[in-house]
């Protein structure tokens, strides 16, 4: 996909929406319509020189995202980069759906913010959206109606949710209010307990709501990226480890399988899942000759050789980066009905190779959970 491609025909405001830019019409959308972005946080320095500045980019999450910025504007100039406000730590209230300090003698506004972001080099600023409760619709409007205010083009409108946001009780208007927005969108979603995307019928709305918003991306996920892309999202952002993949609830932790095994989740993207590379040791290639990766990071050693060291990890990280840059690249001039038939051609290979694998080793292996969802719901 160029960036002048759009994924999707444009349609017009809808009646009641405040004048402005329509979404896809701002800078911001110009600069990152059908980009794959990585985010990424203690690792963004050492994976900043893999990031392909034609199709990708960077968000830098954490405390310290605007003091690297500074670093990363300097050497990459020509490269996407964002900063993830830290207000994804804390919930939104009617009264206050932004992060902003207001405990001075001059309050803190929006603009201060997004401002800040963008003179420390970010090329789209980003919202300080806090975390909006399942069905807290009063928050969400709130925040809408601030962010429709701003006067302004190089904002991201982010809406970080409560995963019950895709029951179907609550989707419908979740998409009746961001399909008012006059930013583009970025949805993250937030579960402290599993995938917020294995609920029931969570696919099928997640899918619902990138066919019907105006302009909108997901924003932490997995290989859901490319299944949003296939329904009409405008560009994506894949987290770089499983914990910047979704968001923690804002009182809880993220939730880990096991915190003690500190070895990577790896990218299998014939098998299109994440597998950690102890795991594969110890179930799939405990009695026969791992797969191998020609990627620049591997360079056809064993899929399964990386352990827990930070070395190991980063080198695991950038396979992964690897594999969803050539699957972005794969599409790239592909209208919206081109994506969807490649993202289903991906979907229908997984269980050949399901099956071929299982005959090089001798192990039951099936398709992921999410794998199975999106070929029923197709």
């Amino acid at each position: 996909m160029s960036t002048d491609e759009i994924l999707r025909p444009v349609d017009r405001p809808s009646a009641g929406v405040r004048g402005g830019p329509h979404p896809a019409d701002t800078d911001a959308a110009r600069r990152l319509s059908t980009r794959v972005l990585v985010v990424s946080s203690v690792e963004a320095e050492a994976t900043a020189p893999h990031v392909d500045a034609a199709t990708s980019g960077l968000i830098l999450a954490g405390i310290a995202a605007h003091r690297l910025l500074g670093r990363l504007r300097w050497t990459y100039p020509d490269l996407a980069i964002m900063i993830e406000p830290t207000s994804t730590t804390v919930w939104a209230t009617e009264d206050a759906p932004f992060d902003l300090d207001t405990s001075g003698l001059f309050p803190q506004e929006i603009n201060e913010v997004l401002d800040g972001q963008i003179q420390a080099g970010a090329s789209v600023a980003v919202t300080p959206t806090r975390v909006f409760r399942a069905s807290d619709s009063a928050s969400m409007k709130a925040a809408l109606e601030v962010a429709n205010k701003l006067e302004r083009d190089d904002v991201v409108f982010l809406l970080p949710v409560h995963y019950r946001w895709l029951d179907k009780d609550n989707i419908k208007q979740l998409i009746a209010i961001v399909q008012r927005s006059r930013h583009p969108a970025a949805i993250a979603l937030a579960d402290s307990s599993s995938n917020p995307l294995a609920h029931k019928g969570a696919i099928s709305s997640y899918r619902r709501l990138f066919e019907t918003v105006r302009w909108a991306m997901p924003w932490r996920t997995d290989l859901a990226a490319f299944d949003a892309l296939a329904h009409g999202a405008r560009a994506a952002a894949i987290g770089q480890l499983p914990s910047l993949r979704r968001l923690a609830f804002p009182d809880q932790k993220s939730f880990s399988s096991d915190k003690r095994d500190k070895s990577p989740h790896v990218l299998l993207r014939s098998l299109l899942r994440y597998r950690r590379s102890s795991l594969m040791q110890q179930e799939w290639f405990a009695s026969a000759l791992p797969d191998t990766c020609p990627c620049p990071h591997c360079r056809g050693r064993g899929i399964d050789r990386f352990n827990g060291s930070d070395e190991q990890r980063l080198q695991a990280h950038l396979h992964n980066l690897h594999q969803t840059t050539r699957m972005r690249q794969e599409i790239d001039g592909f209208s919206s009905d081109q994506i969807a038939g490649w993202w289903m051609a991906c979907l229908r290979g997984v269980e050949y190779e399901c099956q071929a694998l299982k005959g090089r080793i001798g192990v039951d292996v099936s398709p992921t959970r999410d794998v199975e969802e999106w070929l029923q719901a197709a």
